[in-house]
């Protein structure tokens, strides 16, 4: 297979399959609801977790660590193609997940699709930043702040485990476009009349509207 096309299958297979909304088609599979007016309202598997159930939640979980971020990065390297095109690929898979082709560009958070790409291009960073979120999680249960602190400090520790420049930047890539998404959210999911400048900051560390939890994640839509 000549090179180019090999690219161009392993970019699109990337995007395409990072922008399937596993948890959009298995909540509605499992118990028939629109995952996006549930909750934070995210395209993901923490909202499955809440509001379809433990077994939707490990499904979901599963494909998009595995088929989609671990896959994406991982095709690249199976064509012999260098570990530049595996980062590219395994952040197409994350903006694919975040910003869905098939839900109107809205999605999920891109947490266990970068854990899946990690888990080829990055394993001791991955080990790093879920060594940190569980013992953190012990401590104080907001398990997006702590990824989030974790993000922030992926290109750090690429840089002191002296990975490959492409490495790097992925690393550098994955908070920004976290952050990104965090701050934009999905269409619908900020309360009426809620001005912007007052959602960035709970949106940045807690990935959610407000500063205190209560009731977020549970919300459900009007009868």
């Amino acid at each position: 297979m000549p090179e180019p096309v090999k690219i161009a299958v392993a970019l699109a297979y990337a995007y395409l399959v990072g922008s399937i909304p596993t948890a959009y088609l298995v909540a509605r599979w499992a118990q028939g609801i629109d995952i996006r007016r549930y909750g934070s309202g995210n395209v993901g598997a923490s909202n499955v977790r809440i509001h379809v159930g433990g077994g939707p939640f490990a499904l979901v979980s599963a494909f998009d660590v595995l088929v989609k971020g671990t896959l994406s990065a991982a095709i690249p390297g199976w064509f012999g193609l260098d570990v530049g095109y595996q980062v590219v690929a395994g952040l197409l898979a994350m903006l694919g997940h975040s910003w869905s082709v098939y839900l109107r560009f809205a999605g999920g958070r891109g947490v266990s699709v970068v854990l899946g790409a990690l888990l080829v291009v990055g394993r001791w960073e991955l080990a790093a930043a879920l060594a940190f979120v569980g013992a953190a999680t012990l401590l104080y249960r907001e398990v997006a702040l702590w990824f989030a602190i974790a993000f922030v400090a992926l290109p750090v520790l690429a840089v002191v485990l002296r990975e490959p420049l492409a490495v790097q930047l992925f690393c550098l890539a994955v908070p920004l476009a976290t952050a990104l998404k965090r701050v934009v959210a999905n269409p619908g999911t900020a309360p009426p009349g809620a001005p912007w400048r007052k959602l960035v900051l709970p949106r940045l560390l807690y990935d959610r509207d407000t500063m205190k939890g209560e009731g977020w994640t549970t919300r459900t839509p009007p009868p």
